[in-house]
């Protein structure tokens, strides 16, 4: 049996177990909202509108369709496991807070469809195949689509949280690299002055700053 058969015969099986579950069983929803309506793990589309706590902003909707058949039961888990668990120590841009925003999963979503498109292109069927090799010819790609430096650091930032997760993850769904880009945050990988560590602004050269 070829690796793609295998993977289309054994993610459904996989999925199954928690077919029936809410998407949002852990999550808040509004008030009033019927939870018999709410969206469910196996279902194709998933709706995380009553888990936001504003009604006027727009809707959140995940649509499974639009990921690779067969990389979307990993990123499957990785979302779920982004509505489920704690908020991870090792992303460390917000202190204070639980869990990710619906907002920040679902930005996660996209960008991250971007990353499951590029794998399945490259031939890789599962998380657990990725190196840090493959995550260095990501970068360069990344870096060469025509695409502002924020959007970037995004499809940078969501890789890293996919490796940031893998404590709340089976380990087929792990991405097993020690830390990706060698620890280097998405604002340096994406170039983005304002949001890289440290000062980017050239240093004014010694000629100009003794006169000064």
């Amino acid at each position: 049996m070829t690796k793609a058969n295998v993977g289309a015969a054994t993610l459904p099986s996989l999925l199954s177990e928690l077919a029936d579950r809410e998407v949002l069983h852990t999550r808040s929803v509004r008030h009033g909202t019927d939870r018999a309506a709410l969206s469910r793990v196996g279902d194709r589309v998933w709706s995380l509108a009553e888990a936001q706590p504003d009604q006027h902003t727009q809707s959140i909707t995940l649509h499974w369709s639009t990921y690779p058949s067969l990389l979307e039961y990993d990123f499957r888990v990785f979302i779920l496991a982004t509505l489920d668990s704690p908020y991870p120590p090792a992303l460390g841009r917000f202190t204070g807070i639980d869990q990710a925003s619906v907002s920040t999963v679902s930005n996660w979503f996209k960008r991250l469809r971007v990353f499951a498109t590029w794998l399945r292109h490259r031939g890789i069927d599962r998380l657990y195949e990725v190196n840090d090799r493959d995550l260095d010819l990501y970068l360069d790609h990344v870096r060469s689509i025509q695409a502002s430096t924020g959007t970037r650091r995004q499809l940078f930032s969501a890789v890293r949280a996919v490796w940031a997760y893998a404590p709340y993850l089976p380990p087929e769904c792990r991405m097993p690299v020690t830390e990706p880009w060698q620890g280097r945050y998405p604002g340096e990988l994406a170039e983005d002055i304002q949001t890289g560590r440290g000062n980017k602004t050239a240093r004014i050269a010694v000629d100009t700053m003794i006169p000064l």
